[in-house]
C-alpha cells in the first residue's frame, strides 16, 4: 500500500485534474470541426501517476473525408484560438499548457476496420 500511495494520485488531485480537462475539452469543442475528441493514454486507461499531468487527446478525422487530406494542417488552423507548440515525432502533433496540464493533442484518422 505504500507504493501505490507513493505514486497513485490521491482523489483530490485526481478530482481537481478531471475538472480541468473538462473544461479544457469545452474549450477546444469550440473550435475542432468535423471531427470527434478522444482521450488516450494513462488517463484514458486510469493508471496515469501523481503530478503527471500529461494528456493526450486523439483528434479522429472520418477516414473517408479526410484520408487525402493534410489532417495536421487542418487541426493546426482549429487550434489558432491557443498558444500551442508544434511537435514533430512520428506524426506532427501539438502541445498546449493550460496551468499545470499539458495536452499533447494528436490528429488521426479514425479508422473502423482495420482488415
Amino acid at each position: 500500500m505504500e507504493i501505490l500511495n507513493k505514486y497513485k494520485p490521491a482523489r483530490v488531485e485526481v478530482l481537481l485534474i478531471k475538472k480541468e480537462i473538462n473544461s479544457f475539452l469545452k474549450e477546444l469543442r469550440k473550435y475542432i470541426k468535423n471531427a470527434k475528441i478522444v482521450i488516450g493514454g494513462s488517463f484514458a486507461k486510469d493508471t496515469w501517476l501523481k503530478e503527471d499531468h500529461d494528456i493526450d487527446l486523439f483528434i479522429k478525422f472520418n477516414f473517408n473525408k479526410y484520408k487525402n487530406k493534410d489532417i495536421s494542417k487542418i487541426l493546426e488552423r482549429q487550434l489558432s484560438k491557443f498558444k500551442f507548440k508544434r511537435i514533430h515525432g512520428s506524426r506532427v502533433y501539438f502541445q498546449i499548457k493550460k496551468n499545470k496540464l499539458i495536452f499533447e493533442i494528436v490528429p488521426v484518422l479514425d479508422i473502423k476496420n482495420t482488415n
